[in-house]
């Protein structure tokens, strides 16, 4: 008896650390591109941040199976976090490999992470959102620390390496096994092949909406980081309520209510953040049904949700910036 409630509370604490390591890698990244975008070329800005995504989201499915196929998701997870911490002190010198190591250490600890959150859910769709939740709140206070400071590369490095350890000896210690599937059984949604495409979609429309407004807010902190909490929470509801409402009722609901307040949003910054907050729930779910589709394949289906689906979203702003400098 007490060592199942050992074990469980290393089950526990690994699921956090997972969340926490989402969250510092990726305000890693944002501020290590942010902080290249001091004194640059448009031009160079634009194809660094085309490269990052194409790494590290676009390429997220690809990591994904090749992690399934040799069923190590915790050493991706880890060799993820040593890379992006490698690829901090290559800044000043070469930013180029800065950018490639930053961008292949994202694409490895997203689905390798993603597949151990998985296989720790025990079937909770709220057991994915923590995992899920932190990233984008570290994107923004990533981004805000890389164009005001510059001297953050060492606490970065430190924090990447120390989760990286910790993830490491919880485990060596959790009842984590690479092979399980979590979701498997009922489905989580009528009609799953329908619904996913439209949740797809959906987080394909939240990346594009979050760039967007991370552009007009860039000025503003305060907002930028209000966005982000708001995104943050938008995850944790989803996964809440997705297991008690039932994924099904919620997502209709979400959707349906998102819209309105995202075209409201232009002028009205409340309605945008409750926008925000449902849009973002509706990731969660797409995460569990997605493992539900390919239940033998987590890091691929971890890939296809939180990097690929997001890459669409960016490839306009993207590109938007290489339209005005490349004749």
């Amino acid at each position: 008896m007490v060592f199942a409630s050992i074990t469980r509370q290393c089950d526990r604490s690994l699921l956090l650390a997972l969340g926490t390591a989402h969250g510092v890698a990726d305000a890693s990244a944002a501020f290590l591109l942010a902080s290249l975008a001091r004194g640059r070329s448009l031009l160079e800005i634009s194809l660094w941040i085309l490269l990052y995504n194409a790494l590290a989201f676009g390429a997220q499915a690809i990591a994904g199976l090749l992690v399934d196929r040799a069923l190590k998701p915790h050493l991706a997870a880890i060799g993820g976090l040593l890379l992006l911490a490698f690829a901090l002190p290559l800044s000043g010198s070469t930013p180029i490999a800065a950018v490639f190591l930053a961008g292949c250490g994202s694409a490895l600890f997203h689905p390798g992470g993603g597949a151990i959150a998985n296989a720790l859910a025990a079937g909770k769709i709220t057991e994915l959102s923590v995992f899920a939740a932190p990233g984008v709140v570290g994107l923004a206070i990533g981004g805000i620390i890389g164009l005001t400071q510059q001297n953050a590369i060492a606490p970065f490095f430190a924090a990447l390496l120390l989760l990286a350890g910790t993830i490491a000896l919880l485990v060596s210690q959790a009842r984590f096994y690479p092979h399980i599937q979590s979701f498997k059984g009922e489905r989580l949604l009528e009609n799953r092949e329908v619904w996913i495409a439209v949740l797809l979609g959906a987080i394909a429309l939240r990346s594009a909406i979050w760039n967007l407004f991370q552009q007009i807010y860039l000025a503003r902190a305060d907002l930028l980081l209000a966005l982000a909490i708001a995104a943050a929470l938008g995850k944790l509801l989803g996964g809440f309520l997705g297991d008690r409402v039932g994924a099904w009722r919620w997502t209709q609901f979400a959707l349906l209510c998102a819209l309105p307040l995202l075209w409201l949003g232009e002028r009205h910054f409340t309605a945008l953040l409750l926008g925000i907050v449902l849009l973002q729930s509706t990731t969660p779910i797409a995460w569990a049904a997605m493992l539900q589709v390919l239940p033998d394949y987590p890091a691929t289906a971890t890939g296809l949700t939180l990097g690929v689906a997001i890459a669409f979203g960016g490839i306009l702003f993207i590109l938007e910036p290489l339209r005005t400098v490349i004749p």
